[in-house]
């Protein structure tokens, strides 16, 4: 049976418009209609706790921090950024990191004060305070002079 005119939303977040037979699917349609169900696509289980320690996200889309990462205070978390569970356990990161788009930093790992990830890297090895790290895997780039936001 052709239909002339129907509209259908279903589970996977798509909006479907029938129209003499054809059909328009679309997410875009869903959101407008009804609003982005997905928000930023994040997973960062320590919310809570992150924002009362500072922690700013730049960009906050498909973030995600595992529940047991300790973090200092004042990091800078851009988009795409993994900070997790890697070979024995979770890292723990310093005040005042900022870490770029795309980094992932796993295991059982020490990033210092002051560093910095670069975009798109991956960090399974400790890094030293006021150091600048890139590339995969991550290493040391440069050092930091006076990193502090509040300078600049």
């Amino acid at each position: 049976m052709n239909k002339i005119f129907s509209i259908r939303y279903g589970d996977d977040f798509y909006f479907s418009i029938y129209i003499l037979g054809i059909s328009i699917r679309s997410r875009a349609l869903f959101n407008f209609f009804f609003g982005n169900p997905l928000k930023t696509n994040c997973s960062i289980f320590n919310l809570e706790e992150l924002l009362k320690k500072n922690t700013r996200f730049f960009h906050p889309t498909g973030v995600c921090i595992a529940p047991d990462v300790k973090f200092g205070n004042n990091c800078i978390i851009n988009q795409n950024v993994t900070i997790g569970l890697g070979k024995g356990g979770f890292p723990t990161i310093g005040n005042n990191v900022r870490f770029c788009p795309g980094a992932v930093v796993v295991g059982k790992i020490t990033i210092g004060d002051n560093a910095i990830i670069g975009a798109n890297s991956f960090v399974n090895k400790d890094v030293a305070p006021n150091t600048v790290v890139a590339g995969v895997p991550a290493k040391f780039i440069r050092y930091v002079e006076n990193i502090n936001s509040d300078e600049n």
